[in-house]
C-alpha cells in the first residue's frame, strides 16, 4: 500500500488545474495561458466556458521548453 506522501504526490501529478492555477504555477499572466492554448502549445479541455488542464500536461509542456546548452562540456 502507498504511504501518505506517495499518495499525495500521485494525486498532485494527476490533478486538474484552472487557468488561474496554471498562470500562478508558471508565473505568467492568464492571457498568456489562453494564448498558449490558442497556439496549440498547451493542452487543455473545456468544461462549459471554463478551461481545465492536467498538471502532468503542464509539466510536460514546461519540460519541453527547457533548453540545454549543447556547447557545454
Amino acid at each position: 500500500m502507498l504511504n501518505m506522501s506517495v499518495r499525495k504526490r500521485v494525486a498532485l501529478n494527476d490533478s486538474v488545474m484552472t487557468v488561474n492555477e496554471v498562470a500562478e504555477y508558471l508565473k505568467i499572466h492568464r492571457t498568456t495561458v489562453y494564448q498558449l492554448v490558442k497556439q496549440g502549445q498547451l493542452q487543455g479541455f473545456r468544461i462549459g466556458v471554463d478551461w481545465r488542464f492536467r498538471r502532468k500536461d503542464v509539466d510536460r509542456w514546461m519540460t519541453s521548453r527547457i533548453k540545454t546548452d549543447s556547447t557545454s562540456s
